[in-house]
């Protein structure tokens, strides 16, 4: 279910969920300007892959977009609005290769797979965690899997960038031994435009790390 709760303690559900048509298992939301809210269900919708779905300030239930699991993904994560009202999110699976997606469903409602990941030993695979825009609309993310740096594909992780032309890039590959694995919760973002985390796994004392890509 989704639910509301006020300062002073006061929860309203604002839907709960059937399993069907409008998806099942929801991960966590984003909010726009206008009191409008947004999320993913992992699983469910007309496709099977789960929804991106809408809460306006009426509490009226909407779905936006059903998953296609092979065109443009499935088992969707967290979504961030910018302030056009364009949504931007990450799908953890399906996609090309099964390695998951980005996409973007813009203010007018039109949706597009931004990036495919297909090459999980160099781009990464898996992507988890909320997506991050800086002031130039430039989108940060984490691969929860692969990356150049890993010593078995389906290891490690990678930060990436997707800019404004739509081009793809790593900024990192981790490296279990020295700087860990698994980024699995998105990046933060501060006003000099350095990228700060978490790997959950490994790194030097073996539980995990805490890193920061400075902004060149």
């Amino acid at each position: 279910m989704i639910y509301k709760l006020t300062p002073s303690g006061v929860e309203t559900i604002l839907h709960t969920f059937t399993g069907g048509a409008d998806g099942y298992d929801p991960d966590s939301l984003a909010l726009d300007s206008a009191g409008n809210v947004y999320g993913t269900t992992y699983y469910g919708g007309v496709l099977g892959s789960g929804v991106l779905y809408k809460i306006d300030s009426t509490g009226a239930f909407s779905v936006l977009h059903n998953f296609a699991y092979a065109t443009d993904g499935s088992n969707c994560n967290s979504v961030t609005a910018d302030a056009a009202g364009d949504l931007y999110g990450t799908c953890f699976g399906g996609g090309a290769q099964d390695r998951g997606t980005v996409f973007k469903l813009s203010a007018a409602g039109n949706f597009s797979t931004l990036y495919s990941f297909k090459d999980i030993s160099e781009d990464g695979g898996q992507p988890s965690g909320a997506l991050i825009l800086d002031a130039a609309g430039n989108l940060y993310g984490t691969a929860s899997l692969g990356g150049s740096g890993s010593v078995h594909p389906t290891a490690a992780g990678v930060v990436f960038e997707i800019d404004t032309t739509g081009a793809y890039s790593v900024l990192h590959a981790f490296s279990p031994a020295t700087d860990g694995e698994g980024p699995g919760a998105g990046v933060a973002l501060d006003s000099a435009g350095s990228l700060y985390g978490t790997c959950g796994l490994s790194g030097p004392g073996g539980g995990g790390t805490l890193f920061k890509i400075a902004s060149e």
